[in-house]
């Protein structure tokens, strides 16, 4: 292993699998950035030809496509490693019968189950197969449930730490019979292990501390914090295990159609901080994307090259500018500005209004009382802004353009449950027709935009497959915005006595009132009813 690592982490299993030009592109772009390897995180989205279900109309990748990017890759020094997952966040083959006999619970495989190994060997088969690289990420995160479901019922409650370790040590062996040397993410052992997550105050026994793998890197991941001496702390316990330590952060990728990038840059700042002080010497950068792959991975393009440049100490944010634009052709502020959607006000810096605003349903708005009086003139103000980032960008044009079209929309959307719920309770009659015949058909029109726009840069960046989502989701919404229009005229003639959903009161979002409208979901935002699961 060299003395430095330097990744980045492309998730390609939440709806977006990137398209190999838009792949390669990426390559050549954080190979001038000072990147070593590129992680592929697929969970299922990878060809194991004895497993025609496993990524079955997801967009997988075949084995010929990795090794040609592969190759592509290693041309221009970057290191492609496999990122798979052998315990839980296997969602999407548990909705097949085919997997039923290797599911404990929900996305987890059923441990100390033969045909779980043989699924996971067949997974390694495939990865030996489509990369060169013999470095592999194993996954096993979030894995809460795991010995709770199926495994219960056939060998009763066990030691969970027991269960995890025992499985560690199978997929262990498994990776070192194709060469591979795994690494995996460590928060599991802090949950069985310390009966919590990460903490500077976890401690391990030694009897954990010797089981563990030695043929085993530890990823510790973690986003959130702002405090350098939090990750020093975590940091130092990973150490304890003696095992090398890999450091994942964050590029806060994955909530809605733009990123948090003022946040990301923040969080960086902190953990590199605690890196250099640590000795950590590898270093990965997750892009995410949760809930359908909403946001385009080239808006992380900044704090990519900010992570880079962060590895060595705090950078100068006006000297790094002049070397992004030699790389990228981009302006460093003007893409960082695309974050601006999430940052309205104070309150809102480390949230994601924008898309809880967007989605919610006019008459059911559950987000409504979070809605701030300057919020429609900030996002109109700011679609401007970026159409005017868009004439001056080289590469980047549409991808403004998306962006602006998406804080058009919400410049138009916002505020209409407000005024709605407003003027049927003063009963104004006349006000709620003017607002289905003007308000309304203008939200309508910015999501149409939008929708074409989110057309125009998904087929650019990532395979058709995923894009239905994003069809059902803003196609849903311009008839959800049709429907209410009509049933407000219908009203205002008098056609109908009353429209219930805005007889009832708009209750706190949270326990904290209502300052935080940070929901990811699509569902939870959409429907009431989406928070327990049934959409």
């Amino acid at each position: 292993m060299k003395e430095k690592q330097l990744g980045a982490m492309l998730d390609c299993s939440r709806g977006a699998v990137m398209n190999l030009p838009s792949l390669k592109r990426l390559i050549d772009l954080i190979a001038k950035m000072g990147y070593t390897y590129l992680e592929l995180y697929t969970e299922d989205t990878y060809e194991i030809p004895e497993e025609p279900y496993f990524g079955y109309l997801r967009g997988r990748y075949t084995q010929a496509e990795l090794r040609e990017v592969d190759a592509y890759a290693r041309e221009r020094g970057v290191e492609l490693v496999p990122c798979i997952q052998t315990l839980a966040h296997l969602d999407a083959i548990m909705r097949w019968d085919a997997y039923r006999k290797v599911n404990d619970f929900a996305n987890i495989l059923l441990v100390d189950e033969e045909e779980t190994y043989q699924l996971i060997d067949r997974m390694f088969a495939s990865a030996a197969a489509s990369f060169t690289s013999r470095r592999i990420h194993i996954g096993m995160d979030e894995a809460h449930m795991v010995g709770l479901g199926k495994y219960l019922d056939k060998h009763g409650y066990q030691n969970r730490t027991d269960i995890l370790l025992r499985h560690l040590a199978r997929v262990c062996e498994i990776a070192d019979k194709y060469g591979f040397r795994p690494m995996m993410w460590s928060d599991m052992f802090f949950v069985l292990a310390t009966g919590g997550g990460y903490h500077p105050d976890r401690v391990f026994s030694p009897a954990v501390l010797e089981r563990v793998p030695k043929n085993l890197d530890l990823v510790y991941w973690d986003y959130y914090r702002f405090d350098p001496a939090f990750y020093r702390g975590v940091i130092e316990i990973h150490q304890k295990f003696n095992n090398p330590v890999v450091f994942a952060g964050g590029l806060w990728t994955w909530r809605g159609f733009a990123p948090l990038s003022e946040r990301a840059l923040m969080v960086t700042d902190a953990a590199m901080s605690a890196c250099r002080e640590t000795g950590v010497k590898d270093i990965l950068m997750t892009l995410w994307g949760d809930d359908g792959g909403e946001c385009s991975y080239f808006t992380a393009l900044p704090m990519l090259f900010y992570a880079a440049k962060a590895v060595d100490g705090k950078p100068d944010r006006a000297a790094l500018a002049k070397e992004f634009k030699e790389i990228t052709g981009e302006d460093f502020e003007d893409m960082m500005s695309i974050g601006k959607i999430n940052r309205l006000e104070p309150r809102y810096n480390f949230s994601n209004p924008a898309k809880a605003w967007l989605y919610q349903d006019p008459f059911l708005g559950m987000y409504d009382r979070t809605v701030t009086e300057n919020a429609p003139a900030f996002y109109a103000e700011l679609a401007q802004d970026l159409r005017a980032a868009a004439e001056r960008s080289a590469n980047c044009r549409d991808l403004y353009l998306m962006e602006a079209d998406y804080a058009e929309a919400v410049a138009k959307k916002c505020d209409l449950g407000v005024k709605t719920r407003a003027l049927y309770r003063a009963h104004d009659l006349a006000g709620l027709k003017a607002l289905a015949d003007t308000a309304y058909p203008a939200a309508v029109a910015a999501v149409e935009r939008l929708h074409a726009s989110v057309e125009r840069v998904w087929f650019s960046d990532n395979k058709p497959e995923g894009y239905e989502t994003h069809d059902i989701r803003l196609g849903g919404l311009v008839a959800r915005l049709t429907t209410c229009a009509g049933r407000l005229r219908r009203y205002a003639a008098g056609e109908l006595a009353e429209i219930p959903e805005l007889e009832e009161e708009i209750l706190p979002v949270s326990n904290a009132g209502d300052t935080y409208p940070d929901e990811q979901i699509w569902a939870r935002i959409s429907f009431p009813y989406g928070r327990s699961g049934h959409i």
